[in-house]
């Protein structure tokens, strides 16, 4: 009878000791997650985009960069012994409504490329409108901002040179700005010796393929 028991012991010792070693092969493994669990790491993790989607932001973060370089400053023109900062860009062009019901004068976006070989550059037509820029103004002290643009010009009443017969609608033209210029007023002096000038916009409009100027005004913006 002992000995039975003996060996039942043996027997019971050996099945503890499998039992034990496979509780601790269990818990050595990873442990089981729910259904539930697993919805709410995902939740919890930062979402990665597709590659559909990170195409998408760097087609978007490509032209906002294209954007931006539309309105950088790409050199600086002097006048009065002034250098102002100019720009390149078409968005740039301050008053076009302004332009077109108070002064007849219509500006548009040209879509033709700058590398038309029948062009006139932009270093050119710079050339020319800077002597006119000189002219129309007494001083550019306020002055901080110069641009210049390839765009349509059309003239809303002269429509034509009387001489020449040449249209003045839809012509490519280079648009020379420059803001806070000092002008001349026209009329009489002031009466309390205070100089008789205004802050304007000046304007030189350059002919894109003949590089000759079409005209040139300054006018005031009411604040």
């Amino acid at each position: 009878m002992q000995k039975i028991s003996y060996k039942l012991l043996i027997v019971l010792v050996i099945i503890v000791t499998l039992a034990l070693s496979a509780l601790a092969l269990a818990l050595s493994e990873e442990p089981v997650i729910s259904v539930e669990e697993t919805i709410i790491e995902i939740i919890s993790e930062p979402v990665i985009p597709d590659d559909e989607a990170m195409i998408t932001d760097t087609v978007l973060l490509e032209e906002l960069m294209l954007a931006d370089e539309e309105i950088i400053i790409i050199d600086t023109i002097e006048i009065h012994g002034k250098t102002i900062p100019l720009t390149e860009s078409v968005k740039d062009v301050p008053d076009i409504s302004l332009l077109k019901e108070e002064h007849f004068i219509e500006f548009t976006d040209w879509e033709a490329s700058t590398d038309d070989i029948r062009m006139v550059d932009r270093d050119t037509a710079l050339k020319a409108a800077l002597p006119m820029l000189h002219a129309i103004s007494v001083g550019v002290d306020a002055a901080e901002k110069a641009n210049i643009a390839l765009i349509k010009f059309s003239d809303l009443v002269l429509k034509a040179d009387p001489e020449s017969g040449a249209s003045f609608t839809d012509i490519p033209v280079w648009l020379i700005t420059v803001e806070k210029l000092e002008t001349r007023k026209h009329g009489p002096g002031s009466t309390d010796g205070s100089p008789n000038t205004a802050i304007s916009i000046g304007d030189v409009v350059v002919d894109a393929y003949s590089g000759e100027i079409l005209t040139v005004f300054a006018y005031c913006r009411d604040e």
